[in-house]
């Protein structure tokens, strides 16, 4: 297509029906407008106007043309749409385990989202996303990945214990040896669907049928709060709820490093690079 500003023109006079109606939108005066419109008539190789002392008038071959261009410029309103739509709210994608999305949530910057208009989609779980197709924009995951295309930075090290609500673990000595194997009552991630180190893990030492099982980290860090048993969980999410009792050294073989994974193309993007600086800083 040639230069869409002639075909805007074209369609303000058109619609005007004239050239003095046509100034004021098309912001060219009235000769400017009219040497225009000539030339787009000499491009186009057709007469689109029949001109007369009390305004223009479209030819069969001008009132074709803007069956044609409507559409077009509806389109071109639409991308302009867009493009405002995403200046004014950004979205930032991030994928992590459920555990990480928990902690993201609770302690994300209310600032970072109100002041530069972020929207944040936590997106928990711990299938894999393709960064390279955008299913996020930022992943934080417990292994470096070794794909060219894509940057990771260290947030530090996780480390996994045992813990239990101080209402079920008092007078209960068990709790804190390893007969809490047997005799305690627990509540456990689901191993066929939540396969994560952790869970594993515990469900080698267990020596006795957990109480509660469930998919779901909210789940399970709501039954632990509310004194149905133990569990183990990422001290990052332990240590930092007032009514747990820590009940074991960091389990050994447990611990691991934590990265924010992003592509190398979005470095340049405002938004991705905010939130990527948010979460380093938590």
């Amino acid at each position: 297509m040639n230069n869409w500003d002639d075909h805007r023109l074209f369609l303000c006079v058109a619609r005007a029906q004239g050239l003095a109606a046509a100034v004021g939108e098309s912001g060219l005066s009235a000769p400017s407008l009219s040497r225009r419109l000539r030339n787009f008539e000499e491009t186009v190789g057709q007469q689109l106007f029949i001109r007369q002392r009390d305004g223009y008038q479209l030819t069969l071959a001008g009132q074709e043309l803007v069956a044609l261009l409507e559409p077009i410029e509806q389109t071109f309103q639409n991308i302009d749409q867009w493009k405002t739509s995403q200046d004014n709210q950004a979205l930032v994608k991030v994928a992590c385990g459920g555990w990480t999305a928990m902690h993201l949530a609770a302690r994300i910057p209310a600032e970072l989202l109100e002041k530069h208009k972020v929207t944040l989609s936590i997106a928990s779980g711990i299938a894999a996303v393709d960064l390279s197709r955008r299913e996020a924009h930022l992943a934080i995951r417990n292994k470096r990945p070794d794909h060219p295309s894509l940057i990771a930075q260290r947030l530090g090290q996780v480390e996994f214990a045992i813990y239990g609500s101080e209402a079920y673990v008092q007078g209960k000595p068990e709790a804190w040896t390893d007969r809490r194997f047997a005799d305690c009552a627990w509540i456990v991630m689901d191993a066929a669907s939540t396969p994560g180190p952790s869970t594993l893990w515990l469900s080698r030492q267990l020596r006795c049928a957990p109480r509660i099982v469930t998919t779901d980290a909210q789940a399970l860090n709501a039954a632990v709060r509310a004194g149905l048993g133990l569990c183990i969980l990422p001290s990052f999410i332990g240590d930092t709820t007032g009514e747990l009792v820590k009940l074991s050294d960091p389990v050994s073989g447990l611990t691991h490093s934590q990265w924010l994974i992003r592509h190398k193309d979005d470095l340049h993007i405002s938004a991705i690079q905010k939130v990527a600086k948010a979460i380093q800083s938590l």
